[in-house]
């Protein structure tokens, strides 16, 4: 049968339907078929016939026989660059071999674009066991879903019947040259070889053997994650149990191996396990650790070595990890470890520093192993005395290791159980069997939290270790619950106390002193802050451990963050490079969340996105999905993407992020308070004022639900100031005072920075000189700038700011002369830092002095500068566009450019109307009076009477505005009715 393009492609989605179909039933399926479907019904059924031979001798056989279409002739595939195959058009040839090439392939059928690896079996004659291979492998990988194994994107087959695999691309390196090329330690090497073995101990419990296990099939990326490869000759455990015959594919594919790296099974053509894996990463952990294969030669001298001979000893390897590769590397799978895990297991415990369980290469087992090659030249007498020594020294080895092993567990049960019985005490002190039980149920968590602070010391003092360990986690519970000041006592007394057991100078001591310093810093200590991780990091650097090490670089990266500086970006850096060789964990998903951070501040922001996105990419494969750090990564994603221009992207990670906040603490949580803040200020500065207040309202309820503490008293004010500033930018400056009456109130006695407190009065001195108040914004900015004077604020922020308020405020009360000197003294640098003003503030104000003091036509250059300024940047509407667009406007009008200015006013009025309170903004009012005077000069009359009676209506709201607004008015009025 002859089919056409369009035909193949509906038998493929048919062929899908109909191996979902249970084999008995698939004739009834056939038979009703209709229409075009039902003339493929003779191709389907010779396929889906194939497809249950197959089934018959091979669990993973369900899938048509390729070459049903008819059998391509040999070496006919002919891919080149720019071929398509499905949806896939092929960018370049990634490799090629017996069973079919393996393209650089990119999606390009509108749907989600990524590059992939297109893995193209050959179709010619006597292919059909590469296909079914192929097959295999697209069941299997179908069925695998793991971090460290590359994934299955999409298999299929295209218009002209070519069966295609769209395969994760890894661009990486094989993990021996990887490791050899940046000459990674032994620590660094197993934790790379770690994350294999996670990965095929995953495969494992999937019923899955590799069977070619090898560095070419496991590539490490540059971000040192290590990626599986090629399933495409493994095998299902069950499979041992259930073929009862061969299959072409067992015939042909079967022995496909690796003969540097198959196990003495596979050579001897013995069925395989998963020991035959185990065997595998053997032999790769021997090359990482020597640089060298335990076994080599020619093929046949090779064979007889893997079969018979003993794998030479490991040099200058430790001997921990010599007895582990060795035991993977036994002859009888048995004697191998019985699980990858296992393993593993032994090699966290090296890592870790604990005797590792394996009684690999012994003098036991080498002594069993001479006999059993020797038996006859071997006397009775000497064999019987070599077992007892032999025996002697094994027995000693396992006396110690069951004595320190003995040791560890005592102490960890005795820590465990006090720990158990602590936090019963605590809990069944809110339990009915009280004195007054409707007391004690209705204590809340914070109490019981007290409770457990205050008892900790007195019912712990014998147990240390349990007191080490409830300390921090009763810290953690109060950072939760943001009691950031109690939190930093009790790490304060877990650093005293990990001193006091594990010695000064010890790892543990040190690294709790860093946790301290963190934690002073969080609860507003810079002073202890910066003492203690002074001391962490003097002590780290002397001791030249590693854990250590690593647990000062976090702490010290997490205290600059929360100061908002790049300081700690080496020290982030580190700790991401040392913790992307081990497995996935929390520490690494933090530590690339203070990477991000730290390359933010620095002014990195790609680097920094990069960052955040591979902390996102990492969550997933941790226990619980990294639930804790998620939404800090999606927000602080969200802040980065605005700086490169991507203000679409950066709401919807901010959203996200809330999402993800609320879920896990709740709408009422620490971390769901900070970002409907963060993202009331986000759109506040992309100009969507009205949801920004609604943001910071709901900020403002789930704040009023905390219990009273010293973060609520410190978030409070800054708070209802930012809510504040975005209350005035709408239009509402007399609830934007009220708003700032309450922050400053909060304010007092309350730990708040002098810098906050010197905003809030200039705010309020700003909204007061817009209602024309001018002698209370004249005592707001003299506090202003006494607090800037008195406590040497040299920020540019704070000090630029109070500059360019005092100018603005004389604009706006109709000072102009004093509005000019002012801007003189600015732009040349006295009293504030010029270098930190913004070019399109410069420009603005240049055009606003020029146009008040006269000069029209200067004042138009400048304000065309401003809006080209403003144009170069993200497409977002903004307050200062209104300002600047209001400038040009007025200044064109002023010039007598009439025919000009219409059409910018006419944008002026309409951006405010989208940006402002429709009905009480000054702004709003100011361009509706422009518009309608230069209508007004252009005759419209009634027009302009429209325009003016809605500015009046805004006028009406306020009892009283500044002359800035009102004298424009007022002019209007009087030309209309003269």
């Amino acid at each position: 049968m002859s089919l056409d393009a369009a035909e193949l492609k509906r038998l493929s989605s048919l062929l899908d339907l109909g191996l979902d179909v249970a084999p008995e039933q698939r004739e009834a399926w056939l038979d009703a078929l209709t229409g075009e479907d039902a003339r493929l019904s003779p191709v389907l059924r010779r396929m889906l016939a194939g497809s249950a031979g197959a089934d018959s001798t091979d669990p993973l056989g369900r899938v048509p026989s390729f070459t049903a279409l008819g059998p391509a002739s040999p070496g006919s595939a002919g891919f080149a660059v720019g071929d398509r195959v499905g949806p896939y058009g092929l960018l370049r040839e990634l490799g090629a071999g017996g069973m079919g090439e393996v393209w650089l392939a990119e999606r390009s059928d509108g749907q989600l674009k990524r590059q992939v690896a297109l893995k193209l079996p050959l179709l010619g004659l006597r292919r059909s066991v590469l296909v079914q291979r192929f097959a295999r492998e697209r069941d299997i990988l179908g069925g695998l879903a793991h971090p460290h194994i590359a994934r299955l994107y999409d298999a299929g087959l295209d218009e002209d019947g070519q069966p295609y695999l769209a395969l994760e691309y890894v661009e990486g390196e094989p993990i021996t040259r990887y490791c050899q090329e940046r000459r990674l330690g032994l620590r660094e090497r197993i934790a790379v070889l770690r994350q294999v073995m996670d990965a095929v101990q995953y495969a494992h419990a999937h019923l899955v053997i590799h069977r070619d296990l090898k560095p070419g099939n496991v590539l490490v990326t540059a971000a040192g994650q290590a990626m599986l490869l090629d399933f495409g000759i493994a095998k299902l455990l069950q499979d041992e149990q259930t073929e009862s015959g061969e299959t072409e594919l067992t015939r042909l594919g079967g022995r496909a191996l690796t003969l540097s790296y198959a196990g003495p099974e596979q050579v001897a053509g013995a069925p395989v396990s998963i020991a035959t894996d185990i065997w595998a990463l053997g032999v790769l952990m021997f090359e990482l650790l020597t640089g060298e294969r335990p076994f080599r030669g020619e093929r046949r001298e090779l064979e007889q070595a893997i079969l018979h001979n003993d794998p030479p000893r490991l040099r200058d390897v430790p001997a921990d990890l010599a007895t582990i590769a060795l035991k993977a590397l036994r002859k009888a799978p048995a004697e191998r470890y019985p699980t990858v895990s296992a393993m593993a297991d032994d090699l966290d415990r090296w890592l870790r520093g604990e005797p590792v369980l394996a009684q690999g290469d012994s003098r036991g087992y080498r002594l069993r192993k001479f006999v059993a090659r020797h038996r006859l030249p071997v006397a009775v007498g000497v064999s019987v005395a070599l077992i007892v020594v032999a025996a002697s020294v094994v027995s000693v080895w396992q006396a110690m290791v069951a004595r320190e092993q003995t040791r560890i567990a005592v102490n960890e049960a005795r820590t465990a159980q006090a720990v158990q019985s602590f936090l019963e005490g605590i809990f069944k002190a809110s339990s009915g069997d009280q004195a007054d039980p409707v007391k004690a149920r209705s204590r809340t968590a914070l109490e019981l939290l007290d409770e457990g602070a205050a008892r900790i010391g007195r019912e712990l003092e014998n147990a240390p270790l349990a007191r080490l360990r409830l300390l921090k986690t009763l810290s953690d519970m109060y950072r939760d619950m943001g009691q950031l000041d109690r939190r930093s006592t009790l790490l304060d007394e877990r650093a005293a106390l990990a001193a006091a057991v594990h010695g000064a100078d010890s790892g543990a001591a040190v690294a709790a002193l860093a946790d301290a310093g963190f934690a002073a810093e969080e609860a507003a200590r810079p002073e202890r802050a910066r003492s203690a991780l002074t001391q962490a990091e003097a002590a780290s650097g002397a001791l030249r451990d590693p854990e250590t090490r690593l647990a000062v670089d976090l702490a010290l990266a997490a205290y600059h963050n929360a100061r908002g500086e790049g300081a700690g970006l080496a020290a982030a850096q580190r700790a991401v490079d040392m913790l992307r060789r081990r497995p996935p964990s929390m520490d690494r998903l933090n530590a690339l969340y203070l990477l991000g951070s730290m390359e933010f501040y620095s002014g990195h922001h790609e680097a920094s996105a990069a960052a955040y996105r591979e902390g996102i990419a990492l969550a997933p494969r941790l226990e619980g999905g990294g639930a804790s750090m998620l939404a800090s990564l999606h927000a602080e994603l969200a802040d980065t993407e605005d700086r490169l221009g991507r203000p679409d992207e950066a709401i919807a990670q901010y959203r996200q992020a809330l999402a993800l906040s609320e879920r896990n603490q709740g709408p009422t949580g620490r971390d769901t308070f900070v970002l409907q803040k963060r993202i009331g200020a986000y759109l506040t500065s992309h100009g969507r004022l009205r949801d920004a207040l609604l943001s910071f309202a709901q900020a403002r309820r789930i704040l009023a639900a905390w219990p009273e503490s010293a973060d609520k008293a410190r978030s409070l004010p800054n708070l209802l100031g930012e809510e504040a500033r975005t209350t005035l930018a709408y239009g509402r400056p007399e609830a934007a005072i009220a708003l700032l009456d309450a922050a400053i109130a909060a304010s007092v006695d309350k730990a708040v920075p002098p810098g906050q407190m010197a905003l809030h009065h200039m705010y309020r001195a700003r909204a007061r000189g817009q209602l024309g108040q001018s002698g209370q914004a004249a005592a707001d900015f003299a506090a202003a700038e006494e607090l800037v004077h008195r406590h040497g604020i040299k920020a540019g922020r704070i000090v630029n700011a109070l500059a360019q308020f005092r100018i603005t405020d004389h604009l706006v009360g109709g000072r102009n002369a004093e509005a000019a000197a002012a801007w003189l003294r600015l732009r040349e640098g006295e009293g504030a830092d010029p270098r930190g003003l913004y070019p399109v503030d410069i420009a603005a104000f240049d055009a606003e002095i020029a146009l008040v003091s006269g000069r029209a036509t200067e004042a138009v250059a400048h304000a065309r500068r401003a809006v080209a300024i403003l144009k170069s940047g993200p497409d977002e509407r903004s307050p200062d566009e209104a300002r600047v667009q209001h400038l040009l406007g007025t200044a064109l009008l002023a010039d007598g450019q009439l025919a000009a200015a219409l059409p910018e006013l006419q944008r002026n009025v309409a951006l405010r109307e989208a940006l402002f309170d429709p009905e009480a903004s000054p702004g709003l009012a100011a361009a509706l009076v422009a518009l309608g005077e230069a209508q007004r000069q252009s005759g419209r009359l009634a027009e302009a009477r429209t325009l003016l009676a809605r500015a009046e209506a805004i006028h009406a709201v306020h009892k009283s505005l500044a002359r800035q607004y009102v004298e424009p008015l007022r002019r209007l009025q009087a030309a209309l009715r003269g």
